[in-house]
């Protein structure tokens, strides 16, 4: 018998249960083609997730995290004090724009 932090109880089967709901979302997921990515803003504790399949490039995207973000004309200029980031499969973090779309 195990509890969480809250002291609710949680059986093995409930385990299972989220497993397979997580196991069925992603596999939804990723039959429709979609390809979330998360976003974070530096000092925000909330993310965002962007559908990458559907833009076009590093501009679309940039329009899109000011969107979401409510920084309409803070990210297309780096003098702003904004740079975009991402960390790839190796670890490293790498501006927006370093390689190709």
């Amino acid at each position: 018998e195990l509890h969480n932090h809250y002291g609710h109880e949680i059986t093995l089967r409930s385990v299972e249960q989220e497993i397979s709901s997580y196991a069925k979302l992603r596999n939804s997921v990723q039959a429709s083609g979609r390809s979330c990515t998360k976003v974070h803003k530096q000092g925000n504790a909330v993310g965002r997730a962007v559908d990458l399949s559907k833009l076009r490039g590093y501009d679309e995207l940039i329009r899109e995290l000011e969107h979401l973000f409510n920084m309409e004309g803070l990210l297309s200029t780096p003098e702003k004090g904004w740079h975009i980031v991402y960390t790839d499969n190796e670890g490293d973090i790498m501006l927006v724009g370093d390689d190709p779309w």
